[in-house]
């Protein structure tokens, strides 16, 4: 039980000595379901939490290092389950939605976004951020593992590699691609065994439905992907907006959908499904207001993502003004209501939900843009 734990502070002979330090005087929130907990003490032995609770069950060592920190908060690590790292969160990142690589080509941007990644995983780290999931990225962000595995300075990092698509925007198609593009069923699982060769932690479908695009002929390949998924014991998650096609996900069985649902209200027989599927739901509500801000250049960053994000990132949005003077436009944000009372039916339904930045897209910051 976490309020009971004692520390004695004895040292076995022949034992190095471990070094204490112990924060008091903050308010513990601890996830459970719990009311939070005023004036406790965390007692730290080297680089873990011994001892936890209230300042009187948890005495101070002697030797101690005492570090008060009244009028802060305790929580459990964050997790972001939804950021790219091949993304910089800049101006420059995705040629996609404004091509801007006469100015700054995409490979350069790319060399910096991998130069920048132990910085960047430390401002996960620094934003309370503890686990993030990379949601599709080029093949080269495998390379994460041994990066993350020689730093203590790192959050927990899952990763799926490229995903699979039916087609990729005209700048994401090279040799940087996030995804594969599958058009048959075949195809769908050679490209799962390719990847099961790199032992993903699971693997993302990302589907964006194109004019005249005929669902009953791409679900076969995406039915094939997660049956194959699921034969190599790894779970799959699928972009999807649409209603319609997140109800084909989740009927094929896909075990996570990633954004909003947006076009339509989700009706109780979806919800039914997913409740019996227990599928995963993961909202990015605000990376299209960012995009919004950014290319209306009218971004209005909180204090807190100033203060943590990369100040290069930050400048590069700026360059909008630069590019395109006398071009900016009042806010023009999104119509976000459809997701929102969808969020809503989605957790009174109690379908789990987990948080997800889409960090890395323009505007939307690695660490603090899940704040």
């Amino acid at each position: 039980v976490v309020y009971s734990l004692l520390v004695t502070g004895a040292v076995i002979p022949g034992q190095a000595v471990a070094k204490l330090t112990v924060l008091t005087g903050a308010t513990l929130f601890d996830g459970t379901g719990e009311q939070p907990v005023a004036d406790v003490r965390v007692l730290v032995r080297d680089d873990r939490i011994a001892a936890i609770g209230p300042a009187s069950r948890v005495r101070i060592p002697a030797g101690a290092k005492v570090k008060n920190i009244r009028g802060k908060w305790i929580i459990p690590g964050l997790i972001d389950a939804h950021v790219h790292f091949f993304q910089s969160g800049g101006l420059y990142t995705r040629p996609d939605v404004i091509d801007l690589r006469h100015i700054r080509p995409y490979e350069r941007e790319i060399a910096t976004i991998r130069s920048q990644l132990p910085g960047t995983l430390a401002r996960y780290l620094a934003s309370g951020i503890t686990s993030v999931i990379d949601l599709a990225g080029p093949a080269w962000t495998f390379d994460l593992r041994q990066l993350v595995s020689g730093t203590a300075v790192s959050p927990r990092v899952v990763l799926t590699g490229p995903g699979l698509a039916p087609a990729l925007p005209r700048g994401l198609d090279g040799r940087h691609a996030p995804a594969i593009v599958v058009r048959t069923p075949e195809q769908a699982r050679r490209a799962i065994g390719d990847l099961v060769l790199r032992q993903p932690d699971l693997v993302t479908i990302w589907f964006a439905p194109g004019p005249g695009m005929d669902l009953e002929l791409e679900f076969q390949w995406v039915r094939a992907a997660i049956e194959e998924t699921h034969r190599h014991g790894l779970r799959i998650a699928a972009h999807a907006t649409d209603l319609e096609i997140a109800r084909r996900m989740v009927v094929a069985g896909a075990d996570i959908l990633v954004h909003s649902i947006d076009d339509r209200p989700i009706d109780p027989e979806l919800l039914s499904q997913m409740q019996a599927n227990r599928t995963l739901y993961i909202p990015t509500l605000g990376v299209g207001q960012r995009y919004a801000e950014v290319l209306g250049q009218q971004l209005r960053l909180s204090p807190y993502e100033r203060a943590m994000g990369d100040s290069a990132v930050i400048a590069s949005l700026g360059d909008m003004k630069r590019f395109f003077p006398g071009r900016g436009r009042p806010r023009n944000l999104p119509n976000d209501q459809v997701a929102i009372d969808n969020l809503l039916r989605v957790h009174h339904a109690g379908i789990t939900i987990a948080a997800g930045s889409d960090a890395g897209n323009i505007g939307s910051l690695h660490g603090p843009g899940l704040h």
